[in-house]
């Protein structure tokens, strides 16, 4: 590894074990991301006293479920979150360990190698410019064969989007439920190509002239390396809008 390439990595893995040190020091809340039995799932939590090894990053999690530890295993990949001042880190990692008890679940989680600290900025609901419609695509996420239940997908128009979540209307041509799972793919005008993405349909409005309005909220983007490059994507997307908004009088 050339010199410069090597300097980069150590300042890069200093910076990353300084933030898991604070966070261990304060008991920092945290959300876990994991894929389970019934598709993606989400706990929260807070960080453990820092050990000895600084290769573990110890967690503890409330409020899980008996049925959800046979995926949340050891050697199961797993996405963090967790606020670090106006930022949100976010990174993905692996299960080490795992011991359960009447406080809830103790976790030693692998330290990861990259770790992200995302801007506020692009949390925020940003819409398209005025003169271009984004078209959305979505179906629902059930596991199987991906290709068939493409085939019933419904389509709509990008009204706001963030790395968080997006809202779009639509005319639904299939019948959509609260709280599933759905695979969205939305064009990127910038790149010239699609963004395909997880996220759980949080509300559903009613229909205005046939026309309804539907919240969605990204999940287990941090989750896994493919995710974690997703989300960087999403989040260069996000960016992309908000200067393409900016330099639009009005």
């Amino acid at each position: 590894m050339p010199a410069t390439a090597s300097s980069a990595a150590s300042t890069l893995a200093r910076r990353r074990d300084l933030i898991f040190q604070e966070a261990g020091a304060r008991r920092a809340r945290l959300t876990l991301t994991h894929w389970g039995e019934r598709g993606w799932r989400l706990h929260t939590g807070s960080f453990a006293e820092p050990r000895n090894d600084p290769s573990l990053i110890p967690v503890v999690l409330a409020g899980v479920e008996p049925a959800e530890l046979a995926t949340l295993r050891t050697g199961a990949e797993v996405g963090l979150t967790f606020r670090r001042g106006h930022k949100k880190c976010v990174c993905y990692t692996v299960v080490e360990r795992r011991q359960t008890s009447d406080a809830g679940v103790f976790l030693e989680l692998r330290c990861p190698q990259q770790i992200q600290e995302l801007q506020r900025r692009v949390f925020e609901r940003t819409p398209p410019p005025a003169d271009r419609s984004i078209q959305v695509e979505f179906w629902e996420n059930q596991g199987g064969d991906e290709k068939a239940t493409a085939r019933r997908a419904n389509s709509g128009q990008l009204v706001d989007i963030s790395v968080g979540g997006m809202r779009i209307k639509t005319t639904l041509s299939e019948p959509v439920t609260a709280d599933r799972t759905y695979r969205c793919r939305l064009g990127i005008p910038a790149a010239r190509a699609s963004l395909t993405l997880d996220a759980v349909l949080r509300h559903v409005e009613a229909p205005v002239d046939g026309v309804s309005s539907l919240g969605l909220q990204f999940i287990g983007l941090e989750a896994s390396r493919e995710g974690y490059e997703r989300m960087l994507e999403l989040a260069r997307f996000v960016k992309y809008l908000q200067r393409q908004t900016a330099r639009r009088p009005g």
